[in-house]
C-alpha cells in the first residue's frame, strides 16, 4: 500500500457498520437501504 511504501503501517479503526464506501454499482442498493432505514428511524 502507499502507507507501507512510506515505511508506515496501516491500522484498522473501528467504525459504524453503516459507514460504507460506494465503489461499485452494486453498492448503491446497500447505500439506498441504509439511508431509507435511517430516514424511517427518525420519523
Amino acid at each position: 500500500s502507499a502507507l507501507e511504501a512510506m515505511g508506515e503501517s496501516p491500522q484498522l479503526i473501528s467504525g459504524r457498520r453503516d459507514n460504507i464506501k460506494v465503489t461499485h454499482p452494486d453498492d448503491l442498493a446497500l447505500a439506498s437501504a441504509i439511508l431509507n432505514a435511517q430516514k424511517h428511524a427518525y420519523i
